[in-house]
């Protein structure tokens, strides 16, 4: 090979990867960053108070937000969900819950109610008919009553804030399948479910999803400009160098 053939071999090559430099530069620099965390908010339409047929909460939801009240203060008394695809086993879910302001901050104000919940599908209001002639009551499938209140005259005890908290302990025998009920029989609550935890192909537990393969993030203009500029930039230094 010629020393001005193999001269312009090794320019070209290095050009190249320059340009690949380039381009994986620009790219970092102007790809977006995915948001994480995924909240399902009630605004916008109410979660299901249909217990045959409830709001299912999408795999990797980190959290669940909504509002509650009784039908006599005009308001939503029951939220309704399907959990699909949770870790299985001995887990926990926190309900973190407050009183929906403005409150008078010299009255006495509380609300609350009652979570229900089942592993398998609730059949209707408050029970679970297995098909074997067995009927869970509500009693059965009672996780706890919740409370908020806020008491002027006792500011100075955390639970007469305005504010509470409740955690769902779930036994060993869960199998990744939970059905919730919230069912708000006094005052105006609004609440935070958290901590919910999904199964992933990482833990043991198998695949929940299908992953999907990512879309090219299209480049922006302001991102084009600048490879522009940059490989202008590198043909007048080969055009410097006599290469052309």
């Amino acid at each position: 090979m010629k020393k001005e053939s193999f001269l312009t071999s090794v320019v070209a090559m290095s050009a190249r990867k320059r340009y690949v430099a380039v381009l994986a530069c620009a790219a970092s620099i102007t790809a977006p960053v995915a948001e994480s965390a995924l909240i399902l908010p009630e605004a916008g339409g109410n979660f299901s108070n249909n217990w045959v047929a409830p709001t299912v909460v999408a795999t990797g939801t980190t959290g669940v937000t909504g509002t509650g009240a009784p039908e006599w203060m005009g308001g939503d008394r029951l939220d309704i969900f399907q959990f699909s695809g949770l870790v299985p086993g001995a887990t926990s879910i926190v309900f973190d819950f407050s009183l929906t302001g403005p409150y008078n901050p010299s009255a006495y104000e509380n609300g609350g109610g009652t979570i229900y919940y089942s592993y398998v599908p609730f059949s209707g209001a408050y029970y679970v008919d297995q098909g074997d002639g067995k009927v869970h009551g509500s009693q059965d499938l009672l996780a706890g009553n919740f409370d908020v209140t806020y008491n002027p005259w006792d500011a100075a005890n955390a639970s007469n804030r305005g504010t509470s908290s409740f955690t769902l302990d779930l036994a060993k025998e869960f199998a990744g399948n939970l059905f919730l009920a919230l069912d708000f029989t006094y005052g105006r609550v609004s609440y935070n479910i958290n901590s919910l935890s999904w199964a992933t192909p990482g833990n043991g537990t198998g695949p929940v999803d299908i992953p999907v393969e990512a879309a090219p993030v299209p480049l922006p203009a302001t991102g084009w400009l600048l490879l522009a500029g940059l490989v202008g930039l590198a043909a007048n230094r080969r055009k410097g160098c006599g290469l052309f």
